[in-house]
């Protein structure tokens, strides 16, 4: 009997140590999985705000962008990001105080706190080299600012826009062979995706998927079109199959993009049922691509 007992607190101990490893095993191959975070998501109002901020900003208004963020905080100020928002706006419409409270806000809520602590040391660098700082500085502004680069690149291996930045401070300390071999750090972690000229090429070819062009797009204006445009007039040339025309104006387009990005607007799939076109084969062909970005 007492054998007996023996050996059934022998399984039942192998039992509980084979279930305690295997959700160990399964904590630790998803370590953050009991970490939760609270992600808010924007109104339509915000959103709309959002976007109308967004567009201030690429056309050069951050006036116009930083009010309008600032009345997302007023009507949802619980949306995540929006105090680094603001400071963003703040900092490229000059308001540097503006820019350092929200930004120090953003870092308290630990909600893009390390786009904020790089954003914080370059306003330090900025104030510094146009006098504006106030009271005496503990070290230098632009030791920050290069270890504030270090810190955010390393924790951001794929941001290239980081690269940017850093390459601009070093230009404008006349640091330019540093400049250059940092920018192309840059070149090599660049998302192809983030690129604003392809992502609006696709827009303008996605439409045209939606809503098939029901007319031939006039060449007289070839000369005068964009590349976007002539993109366009591309895919409506072929959805009209007018396969010369669509030829002409591909021929405009890549004049306007860097052989990658055009490269990669060739493989939208927008252009994939005139692939096996015998007119146009040789268009979507790599001789033709490598051709048009001058690989040899």
């Amino acid at each position: 009997m007492f054998t007996a007992c023996g050996f059934l607190l022998l399984c039942l101990a192998t039992l509980v140590g084979f279930m305690v490893g295997k959700k160990s095993s399964a904590a630790s191959a998803f370590p953050n999985q009991s970490v939760s975070l609270e992600v808010v998501q924007p109104t339509s109002a915000s959103e709309a705000l959002l976007d109308e901020a967004f567009r201030e900003l690429r056309d050069g208004h951050p006036k116009k962008a930083l009010l309008a963020f600032e009345k997302i905080q007023e009507t949802q100020p619980s949306l995540n990001g929006i105090d680094y928002l603001i400071g963003h706006a703040a900092q490229s419409s000059g308001e540097s105080s503006i820019a350092e409270e929200a930004f120090q806000r953003s870092l308290t809520t630990n909600e893009m706190a390390e786009e904020a602590r790089l954003a914080l040391a370059l306003n330090h660098l900025f104030q510094s080299a146009t006098g504006a700082s106030q009271g005496s500085q503990l070290s230098d502004p632009l030791t920050d600012a290069e270890g504030a680069f270090r810190r955010f690149s390393a924790l951001h291996p794929m941001d290239s826009n980081v690269y940017l930045q850093w390459a601009e401070v070093l230009r404008s300390r006349g640091s330019y062979r540093s400049a250059a071999e940092t920018l192309h750090k840059g070149v090599l972690r660049s998302d192809l995706s983030s690129s604003q000229s392809l992502i609006s090429a696709k827009e303008a070819l996605t439409r045209l998927q939606n809503n098939p062009s029901k007319k031939v797009p006039s060449l007289s204006g070839i000369t005068s079109m964009s590349g976007e445009l002539a993109l366009a007039s591309a895919l409506e040339s072929l959805q009209m199959k007018q396969q010369s025309e669509a030829l002409l104006f591909l021929e405009r387009a890549r004049e306007f993009y860097t052989p990658i990005v055009f490269a990669e607007l060739m493989k939208d799939n927008a252009f994939d049922p005139y692939r096996t076109d015998s007119k146009m084969r040789s268009v979507f062909s790599k001789d033709w691509l490598d051709q048009s970005s001058g690989i040899r």
